[in-house]
């Protein structure tokens, strides 16, 4: 995670996928695109971005995209990323 209250997330195996939106969603947070579904999320391989001050969740829909974020070294893992979430409680 490199921008202030937003993290980008490399998950691609569906069922983690899954279960961070559900973790998510039990928490307030909302599916911030208006032409994706959440089952395209879920079987999406590309990253998923959190926006923790708006509480929305999106993913990065192209191949650029998910690599230039994984060569400047911008992702991290669901479980990083379960870890940033508690600490900043």
């Amino acid at each position: 995670m490199k921008a202030k209250n937003k993290a980008l997330i490399n998950v691609t195996d569906p069922t983690k996928r899954e279960e961070l939106l559900d973790f998510l969603e039990k928490r307030g947070y909302r599916f911030a695109h208006a032409v994706f579904t959440r089952e395209m999320v879920i079987e999406s391989i590309y990253p998923i971005t959190v926006d923790m001050r708006a509480k929305t969740y999106d993913f990065i829909g192209n191949i650029t995209g998910a690599a230039e974020l994984s060569r400047n070294g911008m992702l991290i893992s669901v479980e990083e990323f379960y870890v940033l979430f508690d600490s900043l409680k």
